[in-house]
């Protein structure tokens, strides 16, 4: 039988979502778990990614707001922008909140069993702490990670405090191996990609369609 890589990364995050009370609320079933391939094998760049697809406060439509002066008068003028995601993947019928994507075979292959748990740590702490389908965000400028060194401090919280749980060795035994350890073990190695999700242009009654509450607050001349 194969090993399914995308699975196993799946239930890994369901026990961790179990046990880390940080994450309790998350529904892991509201989340896809794909790969993608990496150009190279080097152990630089980036090893895996949590994708939001809701926007700001769980809204399905992202805003963009641009300012530019009319020719004429000279006056500023405000234009909005409605855009919303490409792609809406499903699981069992329900709209899946956030994408996480391995990339392979760069996390598999060159990352030792502390590093690839704390990158799964660190992923899952980028989500929405009210798992609505936005990221979660900071006071300050640096809004996706902190203060400096809060997501490595917190990612390696989140290991010992699973670990210290006693999860079962074979919810996480994978991450010890290589693909050609998975393979000589396994067989066949599977796992699941899935197209990139890019921002989609809708109109303004599109976007107050999908977001009613955008038309109270951007719906007034």
């Amino acid at each position: 039988m194969a090993f399914d890589y995308n699975e196993a990364i799946r239930k890994l995050c369901k026990d961790i979502c179990l046990r880390v009370p940080e994450f309790v609320n998350f529904d892991v079933e509201r989340i896809g778990f794909y790969c993608r391939t990496s150009r190279n094998r080097r152990k630089t760049g980036t090893w895996a990614s949590v994708t939001p697809l809701r926007f700001q406060n769980g809204s399905p439509v992202c805003v963009h707001t641009a300012t530019r002066l009319d020719p004429r008068t000279q006056r500023p003028i405000t234009q909005r922008f409605y855009y919303t995601s490409s792609l809406t993947p499903q699981r069992n019928g329900r709209a899946l909140l956030y994408l996480f994507t391995i990339m392979t075979p760069r996390f598999i292959d060159n990352l030792t069993f502390n590093e690839k748990l704390l990158t799964i740590m660190h992923e899952l702490y980028h989500i929405d702490p009210r798992f609505n389908g936005a990221t979660r965000r900071f006071p300050g400028k640096n809004w996706k990670h902190g203060p400096h060194g809060h997501f490595e401090i917190k990612s390696q919280y989140f290991c010992d405090k699973w670990l210290s749980t006693d999860p079962p060795l074979d919810v996480y035994k994978f991450l010890e191996y290589n693909l050609a350890d998975l393979q000589r073990q396994y067989g066949r190695v599977v796992w699941h990609v899935i197209r990139k999700i890019d921002l989609k242009p809708i109109t303004e009654e599109e976007a107050f369609a999908l977001d009613p509450n955008l038309r109270e607050r951007y719906g007034h001349k």
